[in-house]
Order: structure tokens, then C-alpha cells, then sequence
């Protein structure tokens, strides 16, 4: 970038040329009017924090039955068909490339 090779060698001989003390106060009066133009940036919603997903393994992917993942999720009691077909969604996701559910244990 042009402007960053150069601005430090302008700003460099314009303190040569007004003074060390000047220097830094236009430098801190510079910064202040760029924050100051900047400032309407802090209320825009796409410049705010990074909503955090669930891990892919805690997640429910489209044709998985929710409330059985819901439950095996929350550490529920599974009968044994539900221990069987936990294997299915489990063997399922991996043949898909997905992650395995893995449940919360009380």
C-alpha cells in the first residue's frame, strides 16, 4: 500500500519541520477524529460479537428424530431400542462424514 510507505517518512520530515511536541499532538488529534469517524461502526449488528453455535455433536441434523437426540443430549434414561437406534444415528452420521452424538452422562 502506497499511503503506508509514505505517511511515515510525511509525518516524519513534519516533525523535523514543527516539532517533536506538535508532532505528537496532531498524531493523538488524528487518531481522536479517526475513532470519532469510526464511532458509528460500534452500532452496526454485523460488527458485533460472534454468536457461538453448538458443536456439530450437539446439534440435530435434518431427518434425525429430536426428541430421542434431545434426550440422549440431556443424559436422559434410554430403553435398550433407544441404545439400538442411537447406533443407527451414530453410524449414519459417521457414513455421512458427520460427528457422532456424544451424550452427556449424569
Amino acid at each position: 500500500n502506497f499511503g503506508t510507505a509514505v505517511a511515515p517518512w510525511i509525518f516524519g520530515v513534519f516533525a523535523d519541520l514543527a516539532g517533536t511536541n506538535t508532532a505528537i499532538w496532531i498524531g493523538i488529534g488524528m487518531s481522536l477524529f479517526a475513532a470519532l469517524v469510526n464511532s458509528p461502526l460500534l452500532f452496526h449488528r454485523e460488527f458485533g460479537r460472534i454468536k457461538k453455535e453448538k458443536p456439530s455433536s450437539k446439534r440435530i441434523f435434518p431427518g434425525e428424530d429430536k426428541e430421542l437426540i434431545t434426550r440422549i443430549l440431556n443424559g436422559d434414561f434410554l430403553t435398550p431400542e433407544d441404545l439400538g437406534a442411537v447406533f443407527n444415528i451414530n453410524r449414519q452420521r459417521t457414513m455421512h462424514g458427520k460427528p457422532m452424538l456424544v451424550p452427556n452422562v449424569k
